[in-house]
């Protein structure tokens, strides 16, 4: 069944976006959980698809990372 809550995102393509995106700013695992403020272990389960942060925080990793929300969730 598919979450209704308005606070979390269609992912299905969030992780491997977001790694990808996160290797083309030259970031670390670790210096981009300190720039958000998680640990690092968060962003591995992020990237691995075994946690989705939730909307507003989505929309922080998009600014840190310069690109849109969109570009993150797109099919690549």
């Amino acid at each position: 069944m598919a979450d209704t809550n308005v606070n979390t995102l269609d992912v299905a393509n969030f992780g491997p976006n977001l790694k990808r995106f996160r290797l083309e700013n030259e970031l670390t695992h670790e210096r981009f959980a300190e720039l958000l403020g998680v640990s690092s272990r968060v962003v591995y389960d992020w990237e691995d698809g075994f946690k989705y942060p939730r909307f507003q925080r989505a929309v922080e990793i998009a600014n840190v990372l310069k690109v849109s929300l969109d570009s993150i969730l797109r099919t690549a």
